[in-house]
């Protein structure tokens, strides 16, 4: 699975480094060309985050740009893109 990029409109949650996300993706799609529907959670003792693939801005083919996460190599002093899978707005 690609790296996804999340982003935190109402601020990015305290103690973001502890909090668990998972991605469930629709299971049995018959349709190649359709794009599978996926969820992506994460939940602490007081909030709870939720954002889904199938809105317009986070479908991939609708993404009006496309998402690069920048992996610094810290020994070689080297920065490599890897390409994002999809954009998620949390929620």
């Amino acid at each position: 699975m690609d790296p996804v990029i999340c982003s935190f409109p109402m601020n990015v949650p305290p103690r973001l480094e502890q909090l668990a996300f998972t991605i469930y993706e629709q299971q049995g799609a018959t349709d190649k060309a359709k794009a599978k529907k996926r969820i992506l959670k994460s939940q602490s003792k007081d909030l709870k985050y939720i954002s889904s693939s199938v809105a317009a801005d986070s479908k991939q083919k609708n993404q009006a740009s496309d998402y690069y996460i920048g992996v610094f190599e810290q020994g070689k002093n080297k920065c490599y893109l890897l390409p994002a899978g999809a954009a998620y707005q949390m929620q």
